[in-house]
């Protein structure tokens, strides 16, 4: 809902570049809060995350698979309970875990993207254009 709700508000006209890059941004560090996401990181703080524990990265963006596990929790009992019959067979969590982990990574990466591309020309985006007579 909460990237429904910010993509309808850049189709308008009237939303500067620069206030466009700050409701993408708010959009990944929403995705960050409610998955347990963390990013932006330096290389090494990934290397770090990775080291310690089964995770899953995309750019800058790393989620470890109990987060995903937490994130996958907290979205109700039916949710609990099929992600329980799931861990009888290791291979299937893990399989699991690691595909909700990609889906978190690969969107704030490519909405981090899609800011990067529109902070082209960021100076003479943050200005209001002069109005003609």
């Amino acid at each position: 809902m909460e990237a429904h709700n910010v993509f309808t508000l850049l189709q308008g006209l009237t939303t500067l570049v620069s206030q466009q890059q700050k409701i993408l941004s708010g959009l990944i560090d929403t995705y960050c809060r409610m998955s347990g996401m963390a990013g932006p990181l330096q290389q090494e703080q990934i290397d770090a995350i990775i080291s310690k524990e089964p995770a899953e990265r995309n750019g800058i963006y790393v989620i470890t698979h109990n987060q995903v596990r937490l994130c996958l929790d907290g979205l109700g009992m039916w949710m609990i309970e099929t992600v329980e019959e799931l861990a009888s067979v290791e291979e299937k969590l893990s399989c699991l875990l690691a595909s909700v982990g990609n889906l978190f990574v690969d969107a704030a990466n490519g909405i981090a993207n899609i800011a990067i591309v529109r902070s082209g020309n960021e100076s003479q985006a943050a200005e209001l254009p002069p109005v003609l007579p």
